[in-house]
């Protein structure tokens, strides 16, 4: 790929090139603190076939204003946020990282962080970095709060990805494009949306071929909280409220299968 500016682009996205050298290739690494070193089991390089294997991608990125605190990390069930979506997405793919730009408050989870590539961009910043540190050709990228996401969806997601760009689901509250599986060739133009200022990812998923899947009752993992997200203190309380009347996480879910 050209390493070289897009004309035009702002001075961050000049940054950007710079920071994806080979001497940035590596999680986290602050001067001034520890380095992170990933202890989860990741296939080898010379393991992975980058055609057919699958890159998960966590984003923890945002700045949780509504909440007032890193919502990533508030408990349902008794496990942080975040740890509900490891353990929908883990067993399902070949490698496993988190984007986000707080690496020292996930060093528990023991997945490879890395901070946004790109700054001020919004989600989309989170996917172009998930695709950049990608070992495999897709990657399922996924937010950090969906308290109720299930294995079986994100199955759904590999199993039945095809040639097109974007695979994402499209339920009663509009497309959801942070639980969704993504090729490698959307770079390019999410680096020209960036450099054009355009950071809304709807007008992106306009732009490439994706492929929507309509979220309804026939498909075998359907529930009516799967893409349910916490975003305020009310939606919290509504989880947990939720999860004390009976509505399963995935974590409870592979007990019950266990």
């Amino acid at each position: 790929m050209n390493r070289e500016p897009v004309g035009g682009a702002p001075a961050r996205f000049d940054r950007l090139f710079r920071s994806l050298s080979p001497l940035a290739e590596k999680p986290f690494d602050k001067p001034g603190s520890f380095r992170y070193i990933p202890t989860v089991m990741q296939a080898p390089p010379d393991k992975l076939d980058r055609n057919t294997a699958l890159t998960g991608a966590i984003l923890a990125g945002g700045r949780s204003r509504r909440m007032g605190q890193n919502k990533a990390l508030l408990r349902v069930a008794g496990k942080a946020l975040i740890e509900h979506v490891v353990d929908a997405v883990r067993h399902q793919v070949e490698e496993l990282m988190v984007i986000s730009n707080q690496p020292e408050a996930f060093a528990f989870l023991n997945l490879p962080i890395y901070r946004d590539a790109v700054t001020s961009c919004g989600p989309l910043a989170g996917i172009y970095t998930a695709l950049k540190h990608a070992r495999a050709e897709r990657c399922l990228v996924v937010a950090c709060d969906l308290p109720f996401l299930s294995a079986g969806l994100i199955q759904f997601l590999r199993e039945n990805a095809g040639p097109e760009d974007v695979l994402v689901f499209e339920s009663e509250s509009g497309v959801q494009p942070l639980c969704a599986s993504y090729r490698r060739t959307c770079l390019p133009l999410i680096e020209r949306q960036i450099a054009a200022g355009a950071y809304k990812v709807a007008d992106f998923l306009e732009q490439v071929k994706t492929r929507r899947v309509r979220l309804d009752a026939k498909l075998a993992f359907y529930d009516d909280h799967l893409f349910f997200n916490v975003n305020t203190p009310e939606e919290l309380e509504r989880a947990r409220r939720w999860q004390k009347e009976g509505v399963r996480t995935q974590a409870e879910k592979s007990r019950d299968e266990d």
